[in-house]
């Protein structure tokens, strides 16, 4: 057995990081792995991934890379001129696989009208990461204005003998009535809960040199997104809410540039192995997503013992428990969502999530070979 994986980009992102998971795990089940991706973001050339695209992380070349998305958002159906069929076909991986593993086929990188021919030669899985399938608005698509897009892509989909995999049980019921597509398997994403786990939260501020007398908050990066759907614009209200406060302090990780004031400070994206140090500070995690599909930060969260705040979209009842594992605001309510955010404070250590074993790296692992496994048996 051989599996060929394809993502858009490589080791930045919930999409790689997981594509990189699943490929180590079975590696080391002595199942044989690659990845193609169009632009890798590390400096350095991770080993089983080819890159179609310069890889050393610059400010230029990161440039390039958003001016071709950019492009091909804006011509919608230009056909890319990589991860196509074309580009596939004389790969030396994509020749000997038996099995390819799309994990973010996002419009500006892969050509879908390329799957019907890849789905003659090749057994073929795509998870459903789009957005379209995770939050509460019925026309809640990743762009307002993608709308013909998706309509084009689910034209392309039909009657394909594709397998799906949704990673909760609420985005792959949506999936099947709104978009009619069958043969979906739920299989929740998981983390390494030996690399994310709690520390004790006066040594992980000691070592970070954060202050110990303050209320830390952490959430995802303010300029390192610039989609609507991340729910930035609410974090944004509530630091302001707190400005005059200095008992607070509100950390943004994962961004582009540095920035401080008394109350807020904006970090660079910090180094994996030192998630577990981040999360086990703070008191609070600050994540008011309008649209997500079981996003990898929530379990990382909860591996190392921190609540969370969020609103309820449909992936969190299957993940979040309300007043156990954090608090679940009414969507798009910032008044709700600013009295949960005190209530979590309030209640301190009372507030200790505790992540089932079924978000674990390994047990999604076991579901993935199975489903692999079922293909060529």
């Amino acid at each position: 057995m051989k599996i060929l994986h394809i993502n858009s980009i490589g080791w930045r992102s919930g999409s790689a990081k997981l594509c990189e998971t699943i490929i180590q795990w079975l590696t080391h089940r002595w199942i044989e792995n690659h990845t193609i991706v169009w632009y890798d973001f590390g400096e350095w050339k991770i080993p089983g991934i080819d890159s179609l695209f310069p890889t050393k992380n610059t400010l230029f070349h990161t440039y390039i890379y958003k001016f071709f998305v950019g492009l091909n958002f804006l011509f919608d159906f230009m056909r890319p001129w990589h991860l196509s069929y074309e580009t596939l076909k004389s790969n030396v991986h994509y020749i000997e696989c038996d099995t390819v593993f799309i994990h973010c086929p996002e419009w500006g990188h892969f050509d879908w009208r390329d799957l019907p021919r890849i789905c003659q030669e090749k057994n073929v899985i795509m998870i459903l990461w789009d957005w379209i399938a995770s939050g509460n608005d019925p026309d809640n698509y990743f762009f307002r204005k993608t709308n013909k897009s998706f309509t084009k892509r689910m034209n392309i989909l039909h009657d394909l003998p594709i397998i799906y995999v949704a990673v909760s049980e609420r985005s792959a019921k949506k999936w099947r009535d709104f978009c009619n597509l069958a043969n979906i398997h739920t299989i929740y994403n998981g983390i390494n809960i030996a690399k994310i786990y709690p520390i004790d939260k006066s040594e992980s501020r000691k070592a970070l040199w954060l202050p110990l007398d303050k209320k830390i908050i952490l959430s995802i990066a303010w300029s390192g997104s610039k989609s609507s759907l991340k729910g930035i614009h609410y974090v944004e209200k509530i630091v302001d809410h707190y400005k005059n406060d200095d008992w607070y302090l509100f950390l943004s990780l994962g961004n582009w540039q540095e920035h401080k004031t008394n109350t807020y400070r904006e970090l660079w994206l910090i180094p994996y192995e030192k998630i577990s140090l981040f999360f086990s500070a703070a008191d609070c995690f600050l994540y008011p997503t309008l649209a997500d599909n079981c996003p990898l930060v929530i379990l990382e969260w909860f591996a190392c013992g921190c609540p969370v705040v969020t609103f309820e979209i449909w992936w969190v009842p299957e993940i979040v428990k309300h007043k156990q594992d954090g608090y679940i605001a009414q969507y798009k309510k910032l008044d709700d969502l600013l009295v949960w955010f005190k209530r979590v404070l309030a209640q301190g250590e009372r507030i200790k999530p505790i992540l089932d074993p079924k978000f674990s790296d390994e047990s999604m692992i076991d579901w993935y070979e199975k489903l692999y496994k079922s293909l060529v048996s």
